[in-house]
């Protein structure tokens, strides 16, 4: 949409499925200031009934200046006042914050956040920033040990001090909330800038309640950053958008420098306590539990009573201890990367009286024993059948036939041309048949042939020469 704002309104971004979007002018806001806008009704229920159905939204002091409002054409001025708009009917009302911040009653680059777990219509915390005024020489940064806080059913202003490690005085940080488990809610701080926009902060600072207790991370990112915007995306990470350190080439060039954060963005943990280092964001994390070094001041400082040692007012205290804060297994939080767990101790020594020694004892040796004794039958019998074998082999000889001198002088003789052992088993030999050249030699039978022995029924021999 190319169209020009020739005056001051107020826009709606709506995103449409065919991935445009539009603007849509909701309502023409003053060309001539706050003035007009309708003071907050008497009745409470307006904003009794918005709140419970996160219909109305805040806007706390602020200024007037000409980059804001293009049609502004004096100096700047503050803003001493707080603005909520109703949603439903879209509708301005404005009230009174002079009580917030006396004497002056201004407050600009500071952080808000709707807690809705305490008082029966929720409480807006204001945390930080910085108050300021036309007519004074120097403005001032806000305390941050003392945290201001508004009932929108009573449009009461309150106030309560902390304690713990409370963050230096800032402005332009981000800063979102969190409920926890265990009937908590914190809120995590992170980056700004000092009152004269020449230092940027790295750090982040959390604010437990009931406990209005400030606990200082350890873990930093790796540049400062100021006018950042954060967000709770998923379960417990916090996401960083933008901003810029005004200590690279002052206010008006810081924004010049490449972003170190990938596409801008940065990822914390919120209950590790620890900026993601490879700015991964992990959609399947657990849900949020509140942190251990959180939980432990809790569990030792169960009487909030007397651990917040000055309430402001009985009011205050009412409304902040009127629900405890319980720690159960299942809402406890083992991750402390500040202080890392000691390792479980070793089990126990079982008594002298325990069976188990012997019992795993008889085990081990009866085991132990079937192998000996399988080793030594496995080690004789190798042994027994080794020499057996050499006997066999050394048994090898040549199996020549016998020599018979015949009436003709001649001696023949048959050899076989095969070494071979012989075998173990008892032998049935053939006696040898002369050659039909030596029919005439001498015969063992009476007859005039040549016959063969019966072996049927009979062992023999093999022939043997003549032996001395």
């Amino acid at each position: 949409m190319d169209q020009r704002l020739s005056s001051s309104a107020t826009w709606k971004l709506l995103p449409r499925f065919s991935w445009f979007s539009s603007l849509i002018l909701l309502a023409s806001v003053l060309q001539t200031g706050f003035a007009k806008l309708v003071d907050n009704p008497r009745d409470g229920q307006f904003l009794r009934r918005g709140l419970s159905r996160g219909l109305i939204g805040y806007s706390i002091g602020g200024w007037a200046h000409v980059w804001s409002d293009p049609d502004w054409k004096r100096d700047p001025e503050p803003y001493a006042g707080m603005i909520s708009y109703d949603m439903r009917t879209k509708t301005f009302f404005k009230s009174n914050f002079k009580r917030a911040i006396p004497p002056i009653g201004t407050v600009r680059d500071g952080r808000a956040e709707y807690v809705p777990q305490f008082g029966p219509h929720g409480l807006v915390f204001v945390v930080g920033g910085l108050a300021f005024n036309k007519d004074l020489a120097k403005d001032h940064m806000l305390d941050m040990t003392n945290i201001t806080f508004f009932d929108p059913g009573t449009s009461q202003w309150m106030w309560q001090k902390t304690t713990g490690d409370a963050p230096r005085s800032r402005q332009s940080f981000c800063m979102v909330g969190v409920p926890g488990p265990a009937g908590t809610y914190e809120l995590f701080i992170y980056g700004g800038n000092d009152i004269n926009d020449s230092q940027s902060y790295d750090d982040f600072y959390v604010l437990s309640l009931p406990g209005f207790r400030w606990f200082q991370v350890t873990d930093r990112t790796p540049e400062a950053r100021a006018e950042t915007s954060c967000a709770v995306i998923g379960n417990r990470q916090m996401v960083i958008v933008g901003g810029h350190d005004f200590a690279k080439k002052g206010p008006s060039q810081s924004w010049k420098p490449p972003d170190e954060f990938p596409q801008g963005l940065g990822i914390f943990d919120m209950v590790d306590l620890t900026f993601v280092k490879n700015f991964s964001y992990n959609a399947h994390a657990e849900a949020y539990k509140t942190p251990k070094v959180i939980e432990d001041w809790y569990r030792n400082n169960t009487d909030l009573s007397v651990a917040v040692p000055e309430w402001s007012s009985d009011v205050v205290k009412r409304i902040f201890l009127a629900k405890p804060v319980t720690f159960n297994n299942s809402d406890s939080n083992s991750t402390d990367p500040g202080n890392p767990q000691p390792p479980p101790p070793p089990p126990e020594t079982p008594p002298n009286n325990s069976k188990v020694g012997p019992i795993v004892g008889g085990v081990v040796g009866a085991i132990a024993g079937v192998a000996m004794i399988g080793f030594l039958i496995y080690y004789f019998w190798i042994r027994r059948k080794k020499p057996r074998k050499l006997a066999l082999a050394s048994r090898r000889h040549a199996v020549e036939m016998g020599s018979f001198k015949g009436r003709g002088g001649g001696t023949p003789s048959f050899k076989t041309k095969e070494t071979t052992e012989l075998s173990t088993e008892p032998l049935v030999a053939e006696m040898p048949a002369s050659p039909t050249d030596y029919h005439s030699s001498r015969e063992e039978t009476t007859n005039g042939g040549i016959y063969e022995l019966d072996v049927t029924s009979r062992h023999g021999e093999l022939y043997a020469p003549h032996r001395t």
